[in-house]
């Protein structure tokens, strides 16, 4: 099955295409982008400036910044988080389990419904800057 045929991947940002910090860059990713409905993992050390150069209002399924990662910065597009379609479903979530400050600048769309978790579980801080 090729990975465009896949309805929804996890994506965890590596950072391997510094110091290009595009979301785009399949590098930053470990070698593969994320497509539109992929939730976003951001982990380790590694370009913690980041840019969303995916076009603007574009559905990812969750943003987390794992346990060990760094303080990231996520600027650039608007990014639009889906809401649930079932029970079973967990997408729409902001989640910060690191101890670092996780800092998203980019406009953000909660779509109408239900989202599991905006919050940080980790013990550092989520900033919802604009």
């Amino acid at each position: 099955m090729r990975r465009d045929q896949v309805q929804a991947a996890d994506a965890t940002w590596t950072g391997g295409g510094a110091p290009d910090g595009n979301w785009q860059n399949a590098n930053n990713w470990g070698g593969i982008a994320p497509l539109a409905v992929d939730a976003l993992f951001f982990d380790g050390a590694v370009q913690t400036l980041t840019t969303n150069n995916f076009p603007a209002d574009t559905v990812f399924g969750n943003i987390t910044f794992n346990s060990s990662a760094d303080a990231f910065s996520l600027a650039g597009n608007a990014v639009t988080l889906p809401t649930p379609p079932s029970v079973a479903y967990t997408g729409g979530s902001i989640s910060n389990i690191s101890f670092n400050v996780e800092t998203v600048k980019l406009p953000l769309t909660l779509a109408n419904g239900h989202h599991n978790i905006i919050g940080n579980a980790g013990g550092g801080t989520l900033d919802l800057a604009d």
